[in-house]
């Protein structure tokens, strides 16, 4: 950097307060190191004002879809869902707590709920372009009108598109609940896992290959090979 460029960053950060700085430094790409001070006194009480906020917004249901799908979406599974939660719950309030409270629990089964929604949101558009694309064949000509789950998954899909955003961790029982009363358990959260990847794109050549495998024990031997291979 140059001594130019210093006084330009200089200039642009003597105003404003500390949070406003930490944007400019962001937005100009400039490499910041902190010093002990600055960390004590700046850093860590602004970090720990957002997890407080964080666990308010939890514990009393107002984080709204979005903001889920960006903090707790992106943990793999829904045990570390509940790890991320007993934590937050233990340090929401700046110090560590040796109990999580009532609330806790509750608010684990809707991140559940939210955790169902999110394998839906990702595999819906996959599962419609399979039955779509490399299925179509097997079915009648067009034929997706009495296609019973065809016609649920492409409902449930335009619902989750228009009213996403609207929705908060406390109304999530308005998306949820369709869900659970027109698919039920027709989907497991496996079969979600396997059709979203067998609807991708990408993978257009080997679905189409698994569909011309029309023997069931050579299918298991190739797959048998497959497997001791690795």
């Amino acid at each position: 950097m140059s001594p130019g460029d210093n006084k330009l960053g200089d200039s642009r950060l003597s105003g404003g307060g500390d949070q406003k700085k930490f944007d400019l430094l962001d937005e100009m790409s400039i490499k910041y190191t902190l010093n002990q001070e600055e960390v004590i006194q700046n850093l860590i009480p602004e970090v720990r004002k957002k997890w407080g906020a964080f666990k308010a917004m939890v514990r009393n249901a107002s984080i709204s879809i979005p903001h889920l799908e960006s903090t707790f979406a992106t943990l793999p599974t829904d045990e570390h869902y509940a790890s991320e939660l007993v934590l937050l719950a233990r340090t929401g309030d700046g110090k560590v707590e040796t109990k999580t409270g009532s609330w806790v629990s509750e608010a684990m089964l809707k991140l559940k709920d939210f955790s169902m929604l999110m394998a839906m949101k990702n595999s819906i558009p996959a599962i419609l372009r399979l039955r779509s694309t490399a299925l179509a064949s097997l079915f009648k000509d067009g034929d997706t009108e009495n296609d019973t789950l065809f016609t649920q998954l492409s409902s449930l899909e335009k619902k989750l598109q228009s009213e996403w955003e609207k929705h908060t961790l406390k109304s999530l029982s308005m998306l949820i609940g369709p869900v659970k009363r027109e698919l039920g358990t027709q989907l497991t959260p496996v079969q979600l896992r396997f059709l979203t990847l067998l609807g991708a794109e990408v993978n257009d050549p080997m679905t189409a290959w698994l569909i011309k495998q029309k023997h069931q024990g050579q299918f298991n031997q190739w797959r048998q090979f497959a497997t001791d291979s690795c």
